[in-house]
């Protein structure tokens, strides 16, 4: 049986440490598939200069917010010339560094709305809806960035697994940079529920990462598919290998 509707969870992206051939197939993705949905899951910017790593160093005099803001723009003009379905954000903690950055330091600016996240990002102009922490994204489902409630789990799904425990509720949820999906069965007497720990990982070019050192990490480019077939869903992830992923049959490059 058809899915009612497939919703596309878009993974951390980081603009502009962003990888151009994977973002590039996501989008020939969005074109063929048109999913009912694009859920992100979070930091779809970087924002590096505000963040508390930076402070007192070079880096948080960089002036590349204008540039990281016009290739973010960009991209979503790419998104939206192929999709003009419904499109959510997670603000994930990478997001909301400029706004935590303006609390802490300047705090005259708090409240003036040419630095919030969706004036910034255009969300008006390319109708994107703002999703709170956590949100009910399908039958018996929450999607959240997961960078709150839990601690972070180096294993693949570990970290949404905890989240899952506590919730009581399947979870997807980005945040890791890693990819998995993995179920945890509860019940007695024969009967169970199933629910599911869902990462969804990243499309970052992990070159540009420059704070990895080695260059290299436990990272696993992926996105996410939920398929809701009235209150079944069946989750989906789909990895990706230097730019390349398959989707039923059809590959994307």
């Amino acid at each position: 049986m058809a899915a009612d509707q497939t919703i596309m969870i878009w993974p951390d992206t980081q603009i502009p440490e962003q990888d151009n051939k994977a973002v590039a197939g996501l989008i020939s993705f969005v074109k063929d598939y048109q999913p009912s949905m694009i859920v992100d899951i979070g930091d779809w910017m970087d924002f590096s200069p505000p963040s508390r790593w930076s402070k007192g160093t070079a880096a948080e005099y960089d002036t590349s917010l204008t540039r990281d803001l016009q290739k973010a723009h960009e991209i979503q003009s790419r998104v939206r010339a192929v999709f003009d379905g419904p499109w959510k954000r997670h603000l994930g903690n990478h997001d909301l560094r400029v706004l935590d950055a303006v609390k802490r330091y300047s705090p005259w600016l708090h409240g003036f709305e040419g630095i919030s996240y969706e004036f910034m990002l255009k969300h008006d102009e390319f109708s994107i809806e703002t999703l709170p922490t956590f949100h009910d994204v399908a039958p018996g489902w929450i999607s959240t960035h997961g960078h709150k409630g839990v601690s972070i789990n180096p294993r693949p799904a570990g970290t949404a697994m905890g989240l899952v425990k506590k919730t009581g509720k399947s979870v997807v949820c980005g945040h890791t940079h890693r990819a998995a999906l993995e179920p945890w069965d509860t019940g007695y007497n024969g009967r169970t529920r199933r629910l599911w720990a869902m990462e969804v990982g990243n499309v970052m070019d992990m070159k540009r990462a420059s704070y990895l050192g080695l260059g290299a990490a436990n990272w696993q480019q992926a996105f996410g598919l939920l398929h809701v077939t009235g209150r079944h869903v069946r989750p989906e992830v789909i990895y990706i290998e230097n730019g390349r992923f398959t989707v039923e049959g059809k590959e994307y490059r």
